[in-house]
This record gives structure tokens, sequence and C-alpha cells, in this order.
């Protein structure tokens, strides 16, 4: 019965050591009786004879070969004791038949389900051959000088298993049962079963079930204009290699301390036996990042857990740098995170013109007007192109969002594309994106086209020129008449941008063949 407690305890209580012997080396201490082929009980008193079969203790050194697999040394002081014509009433016994058996074994250990267990217990098999020195005394105690003595080393072998109960990853109680064959003989004289109960104390490694090779940064910075994209993006890999022979499951959570809403998870990834796999690393931010006042390093918490049988968990951790809100680094696909058409300011300006529009525009060509008039607006409002500060220490552009180039009237062609983009997203214009990589020229430069509404075969409503204007496909798939706008022109009149625009589209895109060459890009701003 508490055997049985001990092992519910165990169960319950010990999850965390669901390998048994986690560690690489270890002593075990164990009590045991041996049941000899010679007898028929451990213990017994029957008529005129007292039969103790063996008992004894065993010292064993262990160390782990591989996963499963464990070196095992056993040293064993085993005694038999048989007396016969016992006189219970004066106490007195006629004759004494005296075994010591001393093992020195050498074996194998074998876990058998190693990671897929839910509890501390570990069973186990083991085997093993080595010398028994066996040393056997017949003295009939009337008449010593008649006592025999014969000793001798057999050869021999056992055959076993048992249970760890892992109370924590230093210290263990172990049961175990071996057979075993002296002389190889399973039947005969002192081969028999040996049952024992002890305890085990460990060192050195423990036992790995994943090793965390590396963290190979995909991120090294982050932008908080498009904190959500990282949402998506990997900022990181992390690899993972399975110690066992068995399947896994592992999991990576993440989280950018102070940045984060809250930690993400990567999901349940199942890596096969022996094999290396990568896991994307991911993170949940949100405005709270948007708050940074200047450039600073961040500290992205990772933490790898592995599901086999039980939850074992490692931790790290990488760096990251942050970058002021306002930072961009230069590419074209992010520019799209400054566009901000929900801006209070923004859609109060955009639908204000849109209210002007509806009273004198056609139908037909009513978001050509709306465009016409806000870019108007803003040369009225003597809006100027002005570059950015030179800073090649960050080598970080500056991009300001709409709301802070309304309020500044200025701005280079990020800040003005951006500018248009968001107040002609705000009144529900689709918009896009021209770069263009001239290899001529040393600065890239970048300006705006956004969708008339109009239908190709329409495209005359627009202009009488077919080149004023380029037909692509739209948002839903039809195809329109798109207008682009050389945004920084915007103290000039809109017509003088337009022509500007799709003269440069015309030269660049067409005629040169940078669309083709991919040195002209069209970024549709979703």
């Amino acid at each position: 019965m508490a055997l049985v407690a001990i092992v519910v305890v165990l169960c319950g209580n010990s999850s965390i050591y669901a390998q048994g012997i986690s560690r690489s080396k270890g002593i075990g201490f164990r009590l045991g009786l041996w049941k000899t082929a010679r007898s028929d009980a451990l213990i017994s008193v029957s008529g005129s004879e007292v039969e103790l079969s063996g008992a004894g203790t065993w010292l064993t050194f262990f160390s782990r070969v591989n996963d499963d697999w464990f070196y095992e040394f056993h040293m064993g002081a085993f005694a038999s004791v048989i007396s016969d014509d016992v006189d219970r009433e004066n106490i007195v016994v006629e004759t004494e038949d005296v075994t010591a058996i001393l093992p020195f074994l050498f074996g194998m250990r074998y876990d058998i389900l190693s990671t897929r267990n839910h509890g501390g217990i570990q069973p186990y098999l083991g085997f093993g051959v080595g010398p028994y020195w066996i040393t056997n005394v017949d003295a009939p105690l009337n008449n010593p000088d008649f006592a025999t003595v014969d000793s001798g080393l057999k050869p021999g072998g056992y055959l076993g298993g048992g249970l760890n109960f892992a109370l924590t990853s230093f210290f263990a109680l172990k049961f175990d049962m071996k057979y075993h064959a002296i002389d190889f003989k399973f039947d005969k004289d002192f081969s028999g079963l040996d049952f024992g109960l002890g305890f085990s104390v460990m060192w050195g490694q423990k036992r790995e079930i994943i090793r965390v090779l590396g963290v190979r940064p995909i991120v090294n910075d982050i932008y908080p204009a498009y904190y959500q994209f990282y949402n998506l993006y990997p900022l990181a890999m992390v690899t993972v290699k399975n110690m066992t022979k068995r399947p896994i499951e592992v999991n990576v959570r993440s989280n950018i301390r102070y940045f984060s809403e809250r930690p993400n998870d990567s999901g349940f990834v199942t890596i096969a036996g022996k094999e290396t796999k990568d896991i994307p690393v991911t993170a949940i931010l949100g405005q709270r990042i948007r708050n940074v006042k200047q450039r600073e390093t961040a500290v992205l918490d990772l933490s790898v857990e592995a599901r086999a049988g039980t939850k074992i968990t490692k931790q790290l951790s990488s760096s990251l740098m942050v970058h002021n809100p306002n930072s961009w680094n230069g590419e074209m696909d992010k520019l799209v995170f400054f566009v901000t058409p929900d801006n209070a300011d923004i859609l109060e300006f955009g639908r204000a013109m849109v209210a002007e529009v509806e009273l004198e525009a056609q139908p037909a060509i009513r978001k050509l007007a709306i465009a016409r008039k806000i870019f108007n607006r803003l040369g009225n409002m003597e809006f100027r192109y002005q570059s950015d500060p030179n800073i090649p220490f960050y080598k970080d552009d500056r991009v300001q969002f709409a709301g802070e180039s309304l309020d500044l009237k200025s701005g280079d062609c990020d800040d003005l594309v951006v500018l248009y983009a968001s107040l002609l997203e705000s009144v529900g214009i689709h918009t896009a994106f021209v770069e263009v990589q001239d290899p001529d020229k040393e600065l890239a430069h970048l300006y705006l086209m956004f969708d008339s509404g109009v239908t190709a075969g329409d495209g005359y409503l627009v202009s009488s020129n077919a080149k004023r204007y380029v037909i692509r496909e739209s948002a839903t798939g039809a195809m329109r008449v798109w207008v682009p706008v050389e945004t920084t022109l915007v103290a000039d009149s809109f017509d003088a941008a337009w022509r500007t625009g799709a003269l440069s589209y015309l030269q660049e895109g067409d005629l040169r063949g940078g669309l083709v060459a991919g040195w002209v890009k069209v970024i549709d701003v979703e």
C-alpha cells in the first residue's frame, strides 16, 4: 500500500520530470531480496527449518549513452541462511547453511517510454553480465570440525526491469526486479529473482528533449509606422532540433518587452525524431509602439515550449532596434503604412472638398474633379516642396504623416505623396505609388496615380489625349483610367502636375522600358 501511495503522489505532482532519470549520471542504492532456485520462498519458517533465501544491498553507477540507453555498473552483497533442527523451547540450532554472493555486473538499461509518458514514472528494461563471487559455508553447529567452505567465481548474467519515480531532477526512487542466471543456468543453485527498492542521486547535464540551435533575425529594425506588418511577417526564425527519436510538438511564444500588446504563439509545430526545423516568430504590436520618441533598443523574449508527454520550456532573448514613428527604411511597399485616410483632420479636409464638387462636377468624372479640387486647395494653402534633412548615420528617410504635413504645409516627395494619397483614400478614391529607380540617376523618385473611376472605353471623358492617362486594373478587377500626378508640383496647378506625371510615366515606364526592366514599379495603396 505504501508503494501504491508513492506512485499516486508522483504521478500527480511530478509531471515535469517525465523522463525519469533526467540527468546524465548518477549513483543508486538499493535494498534487495534474492529468491534463489535453492529455495521455495524468500523467507519461510516450517517445522524445524528457518530459511532466508537472500537479503542484501546493491550500489549502482549509471551514465547516459544516448536518448534512451544507459551504461550501468552494479556491485552487490547478499547473504542467505538456512537453518535445520531447531529446538524452539531451548533455542538450539543444530546445523546452518550460510551463502554469500558478491555480484560485479556491467549492463545496459533502456527507458521504455522516454518522452511519451505523462508523469514522473519511467519504466525501463535492463540486462547485463559479469562475475558472481559465491562463498558457501555448511556448518553443523554441534560438530564445527566438519564445517565445509566452498568459494568460487562464476560467470552469469541478468535480465530485468523496473520503475524510476522522479521526485526532482536530482533524486528518484526506484523499484526493480531482475532474474540472475549464474553459470547461465536459470533453474539451478543460486540463480533466481532479485527484488529491490531504493533511490538514485543524479548529476550532470539534463537530458534534452529539444535543443535550440539558434535565433536567426529576419527583422533587426522595427519601424512603428508599419507595426501591423510585423503581426504577420516573421521577425526571426528559431531553429529547434528534436533530440529524441520520436515526434514532438514545439511552440514558440514571442513578446517584445514593453511594446507587445500580448505574447504571440507560433502554434505547435510537429518535429520528427532527430529532425531540425525553423519556426517563424511574429509579434502582436499595437499603438503603444507609436509612442516612441526616439530610436531605442527593445528585447524580443522567446519561450520555446516542447510538448512530449510533458512540457519542457527554454527561455532566450534577442535584441531589436525600434525607430521613431516617422522613420522609413526606403522600402516602397512599406510607405503605404504612412497613409492614414482615417485621420480626423484628413477626413474633415476631404469631406469639405467633396461637398464643393457635388455642386459642379459631372457624375462620370466626379472622382477626377474631387482629385483636382483637393490638389488645387493644397496649392492655395501655399504648400511647398521641401527636402528632408540629411541623416546618414541612421540611413533612414523621415516621412511625415498626412496630419503633420497639413500642419507644416510642406514636405518632400514622400511626404506629399503620402498626404495626397491619404486625402484621396479618405474620400473613396483608390491610389497607387509610382517608384522610379532610374539607373541613369543617383536618386530615386516617387509620384502618385489614382483611379478616376472611368472605364477604359470612356477614357475620352478624362482626356482626348490617351497619353495623359494609364489603363490598368482597379481593385475590383475592372480596367479603369488612372491619372498620374507629380505631387512635388503642389505649388502649381493640378493640370501642370497631371501633365508632368503623365509624361514621366510615358517616357520612363513605356518608352524607356522601366516597367519591363523593373526600375519603374507601381505599388497599390490598400
